[in-house]
């Protein structure tokens, strides 16, 4: 038997109305409550497809209403503070254009060789929904399959040779703002800490770290740069790696996100350092700690509520200008103050 709304509703706590209504898009329950039961929703394999009402007086045809199917990586890899940030924005949008929402999570078959190696929903397959909108990364055969039977809205990521729109960051000025916010506290040796794996995101990262070091000044040393070789086989920062940045003279860490500057905390603090009293490390993403031991990262908050409404207006856009050129929308960074940066105090 497959999941129910009550079986939702338990685990969250909520009556099966407000869950029932919340897939319905309903704009009387709260976006936050709505995004909590679309995550699950997805994560649980729920099946059900959500819709909205047109309300009194208004009347819903397949010809008027925008249908969206939200595509997420898995079953389990979307219930992240990212992943949640992007289904209130769309959520939102959705409920302003009168929209209906689908939530899917893509099964992968495991075959190495297959073209197309996930189950697509059946909504995509017939061509029941305006749009597909991606949530993060997917395997690029995958969506390639997906673009031949609607148009694609990507969340993050671009897709070579695939015909598509995308919103995301401006990871480069986001960045770049982060060494205008060291220079600031006087640091004047900055390292930079990218993933342990060649990715797009990461490549433009570190662009912004390049473009905020030239603008102010600092030197660009190689050796500040910490790339895949820098990694342990546990997918960590080595603290060889690290300690060898501070013997360089590196006052500050700027790592590609939240999740490996919290790793840079953790394996320096385990080295006998201070952070940020000893050496001050930035991240991306703005994530707030669920651990209340961690301090909050000084960080990058991309606006991720802010893109999934851009997504979904692509879509809308999409629908009304089938023929359009396709396009990539970026939005505007902000600084997130935290705990994890200190002021250089340079001596004369």
């Amino acid at each position: 038997m497959g999941t129910t709304i009550r079986d939702i509703a338990d685990k969250l706590s909520l009556s099966p109305s407000t869950v029932s209504r919340s897939l319905q898009q309903d704009d009387r329950i709260h976006p936050q409550t709505r995004a909590r039961v679309a995550e699950l929703a997805a994560r649980m394999g729920y099946q059900g497809r959500a819709r909205r009402s047109g309300g009194p007086g208004k009347t819903d045809t397949q010809a008027d209403v925008l249908r969206l199917a939200i595509l997420l990586r898995s079953q389990d890899s979307h219930g992240g503070p990212n992943a949640m940030r992007f289904l209130h924005g769309m959520t939102a949008e959705a409920d302003r254009l009168g929209a209906t929402i689908s939530l899917h999570a893509l099964r992968s078959r495991d075959v190495d060789d297959d073209p197309a190696p996930h189950d697509l929903p059946p909504v995509v397959q017939s061509g029941e929904c305006d749009a597909a909108m991606l949530e993060g990364q997917h395997d690029p055969r995958a969506v390639n399959v997906i673009a031949q039977h609607v148009p694609v809205i990507s969340c993050e990521w671009q897709y070579a040779d695939i015909a598509h729109d995308v919103v995301q960051a401006d990871d480069v000025a986001g960045v770049a703002m982060l060494v205008d916010h060291l220079h600031e506290a006087g640091h004047r040796q900055v390292a930079w800490l990218g993933e342990r794996m060649r990715c797009g995101y990461s490549d433009q990262r570190q662009a912004g770290y390049i473009e905020g070091c030239l603008r102010h000044d600092i030197s660009i040393d190689p050796r500040l740069f910490i790339g895949p070789e820098g990694y342990d086989d546990n997918r960590r920062p080595t603290t060889d790696a690290l300690m060898a940045a501070v013997r360089l003279g590196a006052t500050a860490f700027v790592c590609v996100n939240d999740y490996r500057a919290q790793m840079v905390i953790d394996t320096l603090t385990e080295a006998g350092l201070s952070v940020p009293n000893d050496i001050s490390v930035t991240g991306f993403d703005g994530v707030e700690p669920t651990n209340p031991a961690q301090r909050r990262i000084t960080s990058i908050d991309p606006n991720f509520v802010e893109m999934g409404r851009l997504a979904v207006n692509l879509a809308h856009r999409r629908k009304s200008q089938p023929a359009a050129g396709h396009i990539r929308v970026s939005t505007q960074p902000r600084v997130v103050d935290g705990q994890t940066i200190s002021k250089v105090k340079h001596h004369s």
